[in-house]
């Protein structure tokens, strides 16, 4: 593993306001320094006079120096594939990061603080600045408050700690997180913090957990630190490989986990093989003409297809009292007041009196049929879509005739005029699936979408 140490020194402290004055980076491997940099920049503003004080780097001195865009290049050179160092390393790196955006590039690199880890390792010390901390541990400092004399004294700092034993650095990781032998740590350096679904398999490429995020690296670092369950440290040790798929949507991703989960029953997602489609709202007409809607088992019902699924009944009765008070439903047709007269709503004057005869079927079916037209998606053609470009395309999922038809990707000048068209952008046409529908419908009530409509 290499590690690019650095040092700045910057015209203020804020890395949207400053910019930097010069900057020094020796890279390490195996205890070793292997390449170095080092040079002032032209931060193309005049230096403050307290800056000027502390560092003694002056406007005279960086009128010739190269600008930061001229020594770009280098910098993403000798950083590549290594993890950044410094002390307080928040503060060298959010300069760098912004440094490149203001170029229209995206610095990224896995960060190691020494002044964060010398408190863990060497704690009683009275001060971790880096002139202390340095005076403190017979670290020569030569030029302190320039750059190459700090990035120095921060490489003997880093060796020195690596010595003790980091906590963060991979040989350490390796041991102590329990790895499995053909799991490299570096891996985890490759998953992208994007949108998609990644994928757990042991030594015998068996695939033995699937998972979904938002935030792809994150989410399956999280499952290696921390862990205490035997169920999670028994997960971790088991793990030889993981692989990943990026979606760049929510839905997308949700919809291949739900899936995938039922196709491989990996045996770590106990918690996923049971449908998200547990309980379905359902509609019939009673022997005296009036629209019902009424809330059972998915299970109990083979044969009829839901108007909207939830995964728990608790779900589905809010979702169902909120259609009932929104267009004056009675409680008593919608199966949530069992009762041989009239519905409580009725008794406070919120039902029309369905449930006793006082409303005919025709004008009360006249807003049930609106609330139905609300709960389905019946007869509705759409593409959802939403999300992060992937490979320079647009995430998208279709639905024809209230069925999902499945996903795919629409390059950024794609112009759709009618559904038939999104068929060769498909990527995975779907099967059907009640889960499907549930994961798309509760999407929709609470997440932001963009929605194109298309004539059936």
């Amino acid at each position: 593993m290499k590690y690019a140490v650095c040092d700045i020194e910057t015209t203020g402290g804020n890395n949207r306001a400053g910019k930097i004055t010069e900057i020094a980076i020796f890279l390490v491997e195996d205890g070793k320094i292997i390449d170095e940099f080092s040079s002032l920049i032209n931060p193309e503003r005049p230096i403050p006079p307290f800056i000027t004080q502390l560092t003694g780097i002056t406007d005279a001195m960086v009128e010739d120096a190269p600008k930061f865009y001229e020594v770009a290049a280098r910098i993403v050179e000798i950083t590549k594939d290594a993890i950044f160092v410094a002390h307080n390393v928040s503060f060298d790196y959010n300069f760098i990061v912004t440094e490149f955006a203001r170029l229209g590039y995206v610095f990224k690199s896995d960060k190691f603080c020494t002044l964060a880890n010398s408190r863990k390792l060497i704690p009683g010390h009275a001060s971790y600045s880096l002139g202390n901390l340095c005076e403190s541990l017979n670290i020569p400092l030569h030029d302190r408050h320039r750059a190459a004399g700090d990035a120095r004294a921060t490489v003997d700092l880093f060796l020195m700690l690596e010595e003790i034993g980091i906590p963060d650095s991979p040989k350490v990781l390796q041991t102590q997180l329990k790895l499995h032998p053909a799991l490299m740590i570096t891996r985890f350096r490759e998953i992208p913090e994007t949108t998609g679904v990644y994928y757990f398999y042991n030594d015998k490429d068996d695939l033995i957990y699937i998972g979904k995020s938002t935030n792809l690296h994150r989410r399956v670092l999280d499952h290696f630190y921390n862990k205490k369950a035997v169920r999670d440290l028994r997960m971790q040790e088991l793990t030889a490989r993981v692989e990943y798929e990026e979606t760049g949507s929510e839905l997308i991703a949700l919809l291949k986990e739900s899936h995938e989960i039922k196709m491989n029953k990996p045996v770590f997602n106990r918690a996923g093989r049971r449908s998200l489609a547990r309980f379905g709202l359902y509609e019939c007409e009673d022997n005296n003409g009036y629209l019902n809607f009424y809330i059972d088992a998915t299970q109990n019902q083979k044969k009829a297809f839901p108007l909207r699924a939830f995964s728990e009944k608790d779900e589905a009765l809010q979702y169902l009292d909120r259609i009932i008070n929104r267009y004056q439903l009675c409680q008593k047709l919608c199966g949530i007041y069992d009762t041989e007269g009239p519905c409580f709503y009725h008794q406070i004057k919120k039902c029309k009196g369905a449930c006793v005869g006082k409303e005919s079927p025709e004008d009360y079916n006249e807003r049930a049929y609106q609330a139905l037209d609300d709960v389905q998606m019946k007869n509705e053609t759409f593409l959802l879509s939403e999300g992060q470009y992937v490979n320079d395309k647009k995430p998208f999922v279709l639905v024809e005739n209230g069925t999902y038809k499945g996903y795919g990707f629409l390059p950024e000048d794609a112009s759709l005029s009618c559904c038939e068209e999104c068929y060769m952008h498909i990527q995975k046409p779907a099967i059907i699936d009640k889960d499907a529908h549930s994961i798309i419908q509760s999407f929709m009530r609470q997440k932001k979408y963009k929605l194109v409509r298309f004539e059936n």
